[in-house]
């Protein structure tokens, strides 16, 4: 399983080169920025509208990202939540740029047309895009994923962004039985987390990142002193 750390993830300030530099250092093994378009054409790293260029110079700009941190030598892949449309083909020549291109993944307002059907294994495809309809929908019905279905198909995609508060297990099973990778995003508790891994999901967003990873080692280094005294 991918453990992705949201923007601003263990109390770093959102879309920044704390949180960013943060994650890394440990590091966790994704990270997820918010990409948007400012007026003079640059993308930049935030969640709302930018409201002019004068704001858009405060914000940390995706190649100014994708040329210092991310150059580094390191795994660590990076999911780029678009919170507009049309920002794909600019998103993929600053990572080809940079050369990190193998290291992108794409979310949020995704138009698969807008990637290249050999590239659509990189789209974390929000189930929003299309169901415009089931924000405050409790549970999904069969209706629900023939539709999502039919979009998968059409458009070979192969994993599917879903909330939390919608993963059922009648969605996990459906993903499974379809050859669907399944990314949940946002997971806070750390036994809801390792139920969706034991579950074999493929990506879960968190924003506590940094102090699941932390519990897992503490676990991991109890399990084996426990170990230790009964081999002795």
């Amino acid at each position: 399983m991918i453990l992705t750390a949201h923007s601003g993830s263990d109390g770093t300030p959102d879309n920044s080169l704390t949180f960013v530099e943060k994650m890394m250092e440990y590091p966790v093994p994704a990270i997820e920025i918010d990409v948007r378009k400012a007026s003079n054409g640059k993308l930049y790293l935030k969640h709302d509208a930018i409201h002019s260029d004068e704001e858009a110079e405060l914000l940390l700009s995706l190649d100014t990202l994708f040329r210092t941190t991310f150059r580094k030598k390191s795994a660590v892949m990076v999911n780029c939540d678009l919170k507009e449309e049309k920002l794909e083909a600019e998103v993929k020549w600053l990572a080809d740029k940079w050369e990190l291109y193998d290291r992108v993944v794409f979310s949020g307002k995704v138009d698969p047309e807008h990637v290249s059907v050999w590239d659509r294994d990189k789209i974390f495809y929000n189930i929003e895009n299309c169901l415009p309809n089931i924000r405050g929908v409790k549970q999904l019905k069969k209706a629900h994923f023939d539709v999502v279905h039919y979009f998968c198909r059409k458009y070979n995609i192969h994993t599917l962004n879903i909330n939390e508060s919608l993963c059922s297990k009648e969605w996990i099973e459906y993903c499974h039985e379809n050859q669907l990778r399944l990314s949940v995003w946002t997971v806070d508790q750390f036994d809801r987390i390792e139920e969706l891994k034991a579950q074999n999901v493929y990506n879960v967003t968190t924003c506590r990142a940094l102090a699941y990873l932390h519990q897992r080692e503490k676990t991991i280094e109890g399990q084996s002193g426990i170990s230790t005294k009964m081999a002795e």
